[in-house]
């Protein structure tokens, strides 16, 4: 594991020199590690830059890449969650559709990562998860997401009046958390009688 860790995070040309030589050694860039449970598509994606993993991709596409925990790299790079993973983000974005990435994408304080998804046009914004929740819902809910998170999510068509079958909306966590930011943003986008009920 520790060959994976120096070829993602030094210079990127010599990462490319590395790869290299290790795909002449017919080594595979799937090969999930057994103590990290990830392969060198999963490292690069997380501390690599998007030159890596474009040349990671045309080695072979990442479509099908997962860990052992069925992550993509896309969603090692929104688990990130710092400015230099954007552009990560941006280009594996274009190759793949991960669902628990968008929704961790809703709980960062960064909203650039669910902007970048959400351009992507591969998420629907108000698509459920197995909890029965929207992104907005738990967006609302997540006092780190915040307003501005709530407000790209509504601008995208984010449904403020949904219900869960418990009777949860956006509204009631905002109000839940205190937010009055946050309820205000969502009482901008509702009509007066969703909001009752």
């Amino acid at each position: 594991c520790w060959a994976e860790d120096s070829i993602a995070v030094g210079e990127e040309p010599l990462n490319i020199q590395a790869v290299k030589l290790l795909l002449s050694y017919k080594a595979t860039l799937f090969v999930i590690h057994k103590i990290s449970g990830c392969s060198l598509l999963h490292i690069c994606a997380r501390y690599s830059g998007p030159r890596m993993l474009q040349f990671l991709h045309d080695q072979c596409p990442m479509e099908r890449a997962l860990d052992m925990n069925h992550r993509t790299p896309l969603f090692w790079a929104v688990e990130r969650d710092c400015p230099e993973a954007l552009d990560s983000a941006r280009l594996l974005s274009q190759w793949s559709m991960d669902k628990l990435a968008f929704f961790m994408a809703c709980g960062r304080a960064n909203p650039e990562f669910m902007r970048i998804l959400l351009e992507s046009k591969k998420y629907n914004v108000n698509a459920t998860n197995e909890s029965g929740g929207t992104v907005l819902l738990y967006a609302a809910l997540n006092r780190m997401a915040g307003p501005p998170m709530v407000q790209l999510l509504l601008e995208h068509g984010a449904d403020p009046t949904f219900s869960t079958a418990s009777k949860q909306t956006p509204f009631t966590q905002a109000s839940g958390n205190g937010s009055v930011d946050l309820m205000r943003s969502l009482e901008a986008y509702a009509t007066p009688t969703s909001l009752a009920r």
